[in-house]
């Protein structure tokens, strides 16, 4: 986990620099991935938190990606903090995870699993620098090795030339 936030803070350093804004200035929205112990979470049985007979899920003390990712985003508010961007810079999705157990249907499960779509909108309403969205799923069946995917949408191309949908920078 330390690899991979320093890992961020020197992206957040060389794209700050390369875009010549200063810490100060960045706008980053943080998005903890799923949110809702229902259906799109990722449940897996582990020890001592095995799948309970009545629902086929560990309960709410069992690994969740929805818990997993939000322990792991919470406190990068703090590090980008220390790092100099302002926390009325800082956006997140969510904050919280629930309800707990997951009822189908219930309306309070779309506090916690939004949309994307929605996510996005909010990003760009609110003219973020950074969009980054934690999951916790990225290695391979029996690889021990997880990979960050950063996408830039900017200039491409021979000529520089900007990609569709990419705005420039004043």
């Amino acid at each position: 986990m330390k690899k991979f936030l320093l890992f961020i803070a020197m992206a957040f350093v060389g794209l700050a620099q390369a875009q010549t804004k200063d810490a100060k200035q960045l706008r980053i929205y943080l998005n903890p991935g799923h949110g809702c112990y229902g259906p799109n979470d990722r449940p897996l049985p582990t020890i001592p938190y095995p799948n309970l007979p009545e629902t086929g899920r560990p309960g709410k003390n069992g690994f969740y990606e929805s818990t997993t990712v939000l322990m792991r985003t919470l406190p990068m508010v703090d590090k980008l903090v220390k790092m100099g961007v302002k926390r009325e810079n800082i956006m997140l999705s969510r904050t919280d995870n629930g309800p707990y157990p997951y009822v189908e249907g219930n309306a309070e499960n779309k506090k916690f699993d939004r949309a994307l779509s929605e996510i996005c909108e909010e990003v760009d309403a609110n003219n973020m620098d950074f969009f980054i969205s934690v999951h916790s799923n990225a290695a391979t069946d029996g690889g021990n090795t997880n990979y960050p995917l950063i996408l830039y949408r900017g200039r491409d191309g021979e000529n520089g030339d900007l990609v569709a949908g990419s705005e420039t920078w004043p």
